[in-house]
């Protein structure tokens, strides 16, 4: 999900990424948050409705959770 067109961004927001990103957030994996804040940080700038449709299903809590948990200094 690193680029694409709007359409293309709706289409996997109807399959459900954003639930899946967030919570792949909990990961314990370093590189799997990183790429699903990557991935949620492209769907948010696409649209303000894609913004908010992230906060309703829960990301702020599930990225502070990674800022309040990690140590590592490429995700901060």
């Amino acid at each position: 999900m690193a680029s694409g067109t709007t359409d293309q961004c709706r289409s996997v927001i109807d399959k459900g990424a954003i639930n899946i990103f967030i919570k792949l957030l909990r990961s314990q994996y370093l590189g799997v948050i990183e790429q699903a804040i990557w991935a949620l940080g492209n769907i948010a700038s696409d649209s303000s409705f894609n913004r908010d449709a992230i906060i309703r299903n829960g990301g702020i809590p599930s990225l502070i959770h990674v800022l309040e948990t990690t140590t590592c200094i490429d995700l901060i």
